[in-house]
Formats: C-alpha cells, sequence, structure tokens
C-alpha cells in the first residue's frame, strides 16, 4: 500500500536533495543594499552632514568588498552566474572611492 506513494522506495530510506545556498541572490541583495547606504551618504554630504557622510562612506568602502567576493564566487561555481556578475558590477559602481574616481574625472571634462 505504501509502495503507491511517489517517493516511497520501500524499505530504503529517502534523504531530500539538498537546495544550494543562494549566493548570487544574496550578493545582489547586499549589493543592491549598499547602492542605496550609497544614496543615503550622497544625501547626508549635501545636506551638510559631512562627518557622518565620511563616516559611512568609509565604512562602505570596506562593505562593498563583501558582495563583491560573494559575486565572485557566484559567478565561478553557482547556478545563477548572471546574478553574481550583477552583484559585482553593482558593488563595483557602489565603491566611494571607484565613484568619486569616476565623477572627478567626468567632471575634470
Amino acid at each position: 500500500m505504501l509502495d503507491e506513494f511517489p517517493g516511497s522506495t520501500g524499505d530504503v530510506a529517502v534523504t531530500p536533495e539538498r537546495r544550494p545556498l543562494p549566493i548570487a541572490s544574496t550578493a545582489f541583495g547586499l549589493a543592491i543594499v549598499v547602492l542605496v547606504f550609497e544614496g543615503v551618504a550622497i544625501y547626508l554630504a549635501s545636506s551638510g552632514s559631512a562627518g557622518a557622510a565620511t563616516t559611512l562612506g568609509q565604512i562602505l568602502v570596506v562593505v562593498t568588498a563583501i558582495p563583491l567576493a560573494l559575486g565572485l564566487i557566484a559567478a565561478i561555481r553557482g547556478p545563477h552566474r548572471e546574478w553574481g556578475i550583477a552583484a559585482m558590477i553593482v558593488s563595483v559602481i557602489a565603491n566611494p572611492l571607484i565613484l568619486l574616481g569616476v565623477l572627478s574625472f567626468f567632471g575634470s571634462l
């Protein structure tokens, strides 16, 4: 009677398949959060709170390495490589040092 149900194998124990960790989507979500905090830092700097913006910018320089590393891992071995690549691109754009260099370059033209 129990042999009629799908997934039943009689005496053999069935172990469920493990799903891989969603590294790529986690990296992309974290990169978007970092990008939002970058916007907050820019807003703080433009509204006159230079100290808070500087502190937040220094923290973001270090934190942008996390989605970059996770995106690299996902791009190398993950099933969703495109999300890992997108996470790397967003985290590089959200890095305050790179953003400052790009904006300075275009400001000097």
